[in-house]
């Protein structure tokens, strides 16, 4: 039976193909969305941007405030619950696009579609490319300069910030909007070691407590022997 109008068409390939195309997410999309919009607000990135461990991008008053509220922090608590204190998050600096214009913006979306692609808000300083997710992006956490791999990789020869000269090391290299997998792992990671440290500032209190006890106790013991003598 052909697909006239009058027919069914019971051809599942089809049919299971249709759906599955249905489902897939927009790839430039959802890279365009991570690299324009604050993770928290899903508002346009604006100065100043700050990154948290993870390496996820946030507008910075947007978050702060966010902290700040005790019932904000709790209702966005999946998104920032590993982000406790100032030292958690790092200044960045993204390199604007010279050709972006406010026509290019993206509109706040659902993860699968975006209203509006055009140009991105940021280049790489270096390689002067868009920065849109086709490739991968570092941060220098000691001068918050972001820039492609490829920039980063001609940096590291240096030692220091191809932009400020600033030195840095390996571990100052955190990259931009990892990968969900990695993300999970990095946050998993900094949630343990947030309990780890509450854990071991529980027992150093403990200890100093049980301490100033035992000498309160001593110096009780002396008190009421010098009385008795």
């Amino acid at each position: 039976m052909g697909a006239d109008g009058g027919t069914l068409c019971d051809r599942r390939d089809i049919i299971v193909k249709t759906k599955k195309q249905d489902k897939k997410p927009d790839k430039e999309a959802v890279n365009f969305t991570i690299w324009n919009l604050c993770r928290l607000t899903k508002e346009p990135l604006h100065d100043p941007i700050v990154m948290d461990k993870v390496g996820f991008l946030y507008n910075k008053t947007s978050l702060l405030e966010c902290l700040i509220d005790k019932k904000k922090k709790k209702k966005h608590k999946e998104i920032i619950g590993h982000i406790g204190k100032l030292s958690d998050i790092n200044d960045v600096i993204l390199e604007k696009n010279p050709d972006f214009s406010e026509e290019d913006k993206a509109e706040t979306m659902d993860k699968t579609a975006v209203s509006l692609i055009r140009k991105s808000r940021f280049i790489c300083p270096v390689l002067r490319e868009e920065i849109r997710g086709q490739f991968s992006v570092y941060c220098i956490s000691s001068c918050g300069h972001v820039m492609s791999e490829k920039a980063i990789g001609l940096a590291k020869k240096d030692g220091c910030c191809m932009l400020c000269e600033k030195p840095f090391q390996e571990s100052d290299i955190i990259k931009v909007n990892p990968e969900s997998t990695a993300a999970k792992e990095i946050i998993e990671q900094i949630i343990s070691e947030k309990s780890n440290e509450k854990k071991r500032k529980k027992t150093t209190k403990e200890e100093t407590n049980k301490k100033s006890k035992t000498s309160s106790i001593a110096n009780e013991e002396h008190i009421c022997k010098e009385s008795t003598e």
